[in-house]
């Protein structure tokens, strides 16, 4: 299947109310997902950031 690039219909505003209420919206759901604190260990582990550093400016 040959890939192509697509632009999407419609751009998100990242300033607009409704997109900041969505994004509290689903910031919830993980909230509340059983899993998440697992999920989010579990990633800590397995994270490759050798040779990652902190800008310090």
């Amino acid at each position: 299947m040959p890939m192509t690039n697509t632009v999407p219909e419609t751009l998100v505003d990242t300033q607009s109310q409704d997109f900041a209420d969505e994004c509290r919206r689903q910031s919830r759901l993980v909230e509340q997902d059983q899993n998440e604190q697992g999920m989010l260990d579990w990633l800590q582990q397995v994270a490759d950031t050798d040779g990652w550093v902190v800008n310090k400016e």
